[in-house]
């Protein structure tokens, strides 16, 4: 019985059941390599070790460090070292941009991995951070984002984000502090082709001093507030999915759908065959070991 929740599983089920199925029950990770989802682990690496306050060849090291640690695919893993060489210029940009605003905060916690008990389930994830405004003494979620696509629309709608409510939750629950409002920082990616002779290293370093020389463009940030009652039922909108989870785990019917303009599904062609035979495209996949973490956790 499906005993655990996190935001990006209860999401992925609301999204797509079948997708859920295939990658949290399944297990299953694309051999491709997910470029965006890389880079964004890379960049949490950096915000976690940046508080060390580290020269930029010790931080490199660190990073190269923490790299090889990773319970990850060797092609993931290399990938990742390929990419570092954005990291300086993109760690330049974030202190140009944000530095003077950072020196009004003390960071309470890093990266933290959380568990929460809920009745006969366990709610799990990671936080990015909290802050402390040294000031107000307010405290603050920290989360730290990497995107392509941003804007007034989204902002907007981040009062209703089920992540950011339920690390609040999480924080709140599980460390005991009075946390109701978020700072969301945003690293963006600029939409630019890699070059037909351009290295993956290089593309990535280009990319890297473009957020460095267009740092309005690049970096963004705005606080989110929730009420309490809205970060209080996130219990409860846990409780009914997890719900709906075991409700189709017991049936084995695992509803699938692909909207229009959704994200590309890593598990399209399978159900493109019919979903339920998937020997045929195991050499696409590769099966996370029965006590290996989701690359969310990990």
């Amino acid at each position: 019985m499906i005993d655990s929740i996190t935001d990006s599983s209860a999401n992925t089920f609301l999204g797509c059941p079948g997708q859920y199925f295939y990658e949290y029950t399944r297990r299953l990770d694309p051999k491709k390599l997910r470029e965006y989802f890389i880079w964004g682990t890379l960049v949490h690496i950096w915000a976690r070790l940046r508080v060390k306050e580290l020269e930029p060849q010790a931080l490199m090291t660190e990073m190269q460090r923490d790299i090889a640690k990773l319970e990850r695919p060797l092609a993931e893993q290399e990938c990742m070292y390929d990419m570092l060489g954005g990291i300086p210029p993109t760690a330049d940009g974030h202190l140009l941009r944000w530095g003077r605003d950072d020196l009004a905060y003390e960071s309470m916690m890093t990266e933290t991995e959380f568990k929460y008990q809920i009745g006969d389930f366990t709610f799990r994830g990671k936080i990015d951070g909290v802050l402390r405004n040294l000031d107000t003494g307010e405290l603050l979620l920290y989360e730290l984002k990497t995107s392509s696509m941003t804007g007034p629309s989204l902002y907007r709608t981040l009062p209703l984000d089920s992540q950011l409510r339920g690390y609040l939750f999480a924080v709140q629950r599980c460390f005991g502090m009075d946390v109701r409002r978020v700072i969301y920082d945003v690293i963006k990616t600029p939409q630019i082709k890699r070059g037909p002779v351009e290295n993956r290293a290089d593309y990535y370093r280009r990319m890297g001093l473009l957020r460095l020389t267009e740092r309005a463009k690049y970096y963004e940030r705005t606080p989110v507030t929730f009420t309490q009652d809205a970060i209080d039922s996130h219990e409860f909108w846990l409780a009914s999915i997890i719900a709906n989870m075991r409700r189709a785990e017991a049936s084995g019917y695992w509803l699938r759908w692909h909207p229009v303009n959704h994200w590309p599904c890593p598990f399209e062609e399978i159900c493109m065959h019919g979903g339920d035979d998937i020997e045929w495209a195991m050499n696409e996949f590769i099966v996370r070991p029965e006590n290996a973490l989701h690359p969310e956790l990990s």
